[in-house]
This record gives C-alpha cells, sequence and structure tokens, in this order.
C-alpha cells in the first residue's frame, strides 16, 4: 500500500477508512497515513484512496505539511533584576506587544545569587500558580524556568528567594516570554530539561532528542565569575535575547533562544569571555506542540471533554487513553 500525506491545516476523521492498525483514520496536519476503504460504507463517492476532497498529497514518504509552529509574541521587556537584599524579590514586566491571549503559554526566566547559599525553600513563585519547568542550583547560583497557560491579560509573576552570604552581591533577575501556537490546555506542553551544575564550562544539552522542529527552545544561563565584566555569545543558530552582565563577584544571566530547532539532541555552548565562571546554573527547555492520545470508544456518542477537535454526535466518539491515534499540533 502507498502512504500518503494529509495536507488540510485542521484534523478530520474519515470513518470510512481504515489506517494501518486498523482502525477508523484520524487525520492530523502533517501526518502521512497507509489506509483502506471499508467496504460498502458509501461515504466516499468515489471510493478513491486517498479521498477525494482535496486535503491529500500524492503517494510519497515525504511531508509537505506540517505541525503549526510555536512562537514567540512580541518582543519582551528588558529583564528586572534587584540586588542588595538577602531575602529577595523580582516581579517581570510585560511589554506592550505581550497580551497574554488566553490559552498562550507564559514562561518565567528566573535567576538568583547569593554567595554564602541559598535557603532551603530555595527559588519560589509567589502566588503557586506558575509550574516549575526546571531548575538547577549551584550553591549560591540558581536558574529556572516557569511556565503559565495564560487566562487573558494575566499579570507579572514575582518570584522570591533567600540568598544568604554578602547581602550587597546577592541578585535576582526575571526575563518574560510568551508564546504561542499551542493547543489551548496546560497539558499540552512538553518539555525537555537538562541541567548544568558544572564548574568552568558552558554547554547543555536536552536529555531527549527534540520531538518535533516546530518547537520553541529556551536556554537559561545564570553564572557567576569571581572577576571581571564577561562578554557573551550564543552558539551558533541560537540567539541571545536577554544578558545583564555585572561587575566582578555577582551572577552574571543570560537567556539564548532556538526557534525551530532540528529534531535532535539539543545542545547550547556559548562563549563567555573576560571572566571564567567560578559557578554556573543552566537550564534548557524545548517547548513542543501537543501530542495527546486518543482511542475509540463507541459510535454516535456526543462529543465530550477530552476528545479530539470537531467531533459530533454523528461521528465516532473518542476518549483519552494510552496508544492508537495521535493528535498532534492543533493550534
Amino acid at each position: 500500500m502507498a502512504t500518503y500525506p494529509y495536507l488540510g491545516t485542521v484534523p478530520k476523521l474519515y470513518p470510512q477508512y481504515l489506517n494501518a492498525a486498523g482502525q477508523p483514520l484520524w487525520a492530523i496536519p502533517g501526518g502521512t497515513y497507509t489506509m483502506t476503504a471499508v467496504a460498502g460504507d458509501g461515504a466516499d463517492i468515489s471510493g478513491a484512496i486517498p479521498p477525494t476532497d482535496g486535503h491529500w498529497g500524492a503517494a510519497s514518504g515525504a511531508v509537505t505539511g506540517f505541525w503549526p509552529a510555536v512562537t514567540q509574541v512580541g518582543t519582551p521587556s528588558t529583564a528586572v533584576q534587584t540586588t542588595g537584599a538577602a531575602n529577595g524579590s523580582v516581579q517581570g514586566t510585560w511589554s506592550a506587544g505581550q497580551p497574554r491571549s488566553a490559552g498562550d503559554l507564559l514562561i518565567a526566566c528566573v535567576t538568583a545569587y547569593g554567595d554564602g547559599g541559598i535557603g532551603t525553600t530555595g527559588l519560589t513563585e509567589t502566588s503557586g500558580t506558575w509550574a516549575r519547568l526546571g531548575y538547577a542550583v549551584n550553591y549560591g547560583t540558581v536558574a529556572a524556568i516557569f511556565a503559565k497557560v495564560a487566562g487573558g491579560g494575566d499579570g507579572a509573576p514575582t518570584f522570591g528567594c533567600l540568598m544568604n552570604g554578602t547581602v550587597a552581591t546577592t541578585r535576582m533577575s526575571c526575563y518574560l516570554i510568551e508564546l504561542t501556537g499551542l493547543y489551548l490546555d496546560s497539558s499540552s506542553v512538553t518539555t525537555t530539561i537538562s541541567n548544568t551544575l558544572t564548574t568552568g564550562t558552558s554547554t547543555i544539552t536536552t536529555t531527549n532528542p527534540v520531538a518535533y522542529a516546530t518547537s520553541y527552545a529556551i536556554a537559561l544561563w545564570n553564572m557567576e565569575s569571581a572577576s571581571g565584566t564577561p562578554t557573551w555569545a550564543a552558539a551558533s543558530s541560537w540567539t541571545n535575547v536577554s544578558g545583564s552582565p555585572a561587575t566582578a563577584g555577582v551572577s552574571h544571566p543570560f537567556v539564548d533562544i532556538y526557534a525551530a530547532p532540528p529534531v535532535t539532541a539539543l545542545t547550547e555552548a556559548p562563549s563567555m569571555t573576560v571572566a571564567t565562571p567560578t559557578r554556573q546554573a543552566a537550564v534548557l527547555a524545548v517547548i513542543a506542540p501537543i501530542t495527546t492520545l486518543y482511542t475509540m470508544h463507541g459510535a454516535g456518542d456526543p462529543g465530550s471533554a477530552g476528545e479530539p477537535p470537531g467531533e459530533t454526535a454523528s461521528e465516532p466518539a473518542w476518549a483519552t487513553a494510552a496508544g492508537t491515534e495521535v493528535e498532534q499540533g492543533i493550534g
């Protein structure tokens, strides 16, 4: 049998066809499918394979459509920084171009530093409504990426951390990003996290390969240097979007991004000149489109929560379950 790319821009159920597993075909934008017609169904007048509704490409293994891209909304404000407080606090700032539209993913890149270490509670978000995607700590050098699905016009988050040691050199920073192109559900966000706690090196690699080329990668670095004011250069194909080098003996937070990274293990190896880091903490997060699994549970059931978009009472019904169909990249 031949395999055909589905070129439609929205998912569509084809109950008159069976996929390679013998189940009714649920076609997803960017997917390729091997199918057979259901004898006597009559739902497709021609009975041709692929279906003759204009949503299918010629037989081949190539995919000419793809998942919606996860993209940045607007231009973020400059990172907010606070210094000189042992019981530190920092609140990010949204820019005019970041509306925090309902369903978008809000990202906070946050750092903290105390040359005598940090308190046992670590770096936290004060309202408890933001999830921590990745957290790295090397004694008193901390980097964390938090996320929240926007409800619409969300306020800027505030973060706190008890930083021990020399009060004058304590430092916190917060940089806010808004992303769109995601399914409107917090479970739609998948991340690949890698933390590095190694002294004197600047390389971080995802623990798993990037699954989709329309993902969005964020690398947050917090570098402590014993002397000098450093300069920073993101790795090839990465873009530095936030950098706050400071004077000797304090932390230097940097944020690098990579839109549409390759489908492979992803590494960022930036260069930091002038000063050699004494300690560093880094988090690498890859935000991908949704992957949700569904399986059929009967014909003619009305649609219900947790089922693929576009279902009606006249179509076979679906329920969330492990195995079978994959719904991916519904934007």
